[in-house]
């Protein structure tokens, strides 16, 4: 019996799928069925979900009354009470404490920094009264003479002041003295005071000042020499002071 149902059934499924792909007017037909059962099927699903919202927002008549909702229908007639909420207590009794101290905050001012303010230099005297320069020529007079100054400290690239010129053992008054310093093991590394030569007085002295621009070239404790020429004749002192950068 079940094999003779599922013939049939395969047999009315074969003449439906032909008809369908052959007659366009079974289509038609079959399309419209179709649409008015799904048109139906909604409109039903609709009306039933009308119910069910209409009975869910309907609310109870009294704050006191709930109301029961059965398979979507509101059953109206069956109320229960519902217990009335009690005001909550305004007033809270507290227990005796004792009050927290009130600490003050007092800032602590943000003290000023100065900046240090950098040390004079204190003029340092070169030279010495027992130093003889060594003369490259035959010295004035047939005798060596000795020259004494003060330098201030020789900083690379500021200007030194030279005061207090003077020639002694043998003094050479009324003479005009050259002066070059060395700054250093290069011999380039030169330069000469302002004025140049030097006026010397009837004692052989003279009082200054002469400026000197300490040169680039110098390296930082650099020994500073000092050739002296008066007329054709030189004197060298290999040690007049020490040059700083600073």
């Amino acid at each position: 019996m079940v094999q003779r149902f599922q013939k049939s059934l395969d047999a009315f499924i074969e003449r439906f799928q032909d008809r369908w792909e052959t007659q366009a007017s079974f289509r038609a037909t079959w399309s419209t069925l179709g649409s008015a059962l799904a048109l139906l099927f909604l409109c039903s699903c609709a009306l039933l979900g009308t119910n069910v919202l209409s009975g869910f927002f309907n609310g109870p008549s009294s704050p006191t009354q709930a109301q029961v909702i059965i398979n979507g229908n509101a059953n109206n007639g069956s109320t229960f009470p519902l217990a009335t909420d009690q005001a909550g207590a305004t007033d809270i009794p507290l227990t005796s404490g004792t009050p927290v101290a009130t600490v003050t905050f007092s800032p602590t001012a943000t003290p000023t920094v100065t900046p240090p303010v950098p040390a004079t230099p204190t003029p340092q005297p070169t030279g010495s009264a027992s130093t003889t320069p060594t003369p490259s020529g035959t010295p004035a007079a047939g005798q060596p003479f000795t020259v004494t100054m003060i330098i201030t400290p020789m900083v690379v690239g500021q200007t030194a002041t030279i005061t207090n010129i003077q020639t002694a053992n043998q003094p050479q008054p009324n003479q005009q003295m050259q002066i070059t310093l060395q700054f250093g093991n290069d011999p380039n590394c030169t330069a000469s005071p302002t004025p140049n030569p030097v006026q010397l007085d009837a004692n052989g002295n003279d009082a200054g000042p002469a400026t000197i621009q300490v040169p680039a070239c110098t390296q930082n404790n650099a020994t500073v020499s000092a050739v002296f020429t008066i007329g054709s004749q030189q004197y060298i002192n290999p040690n007049v002071g020490t040059a700083t950068k600073g």
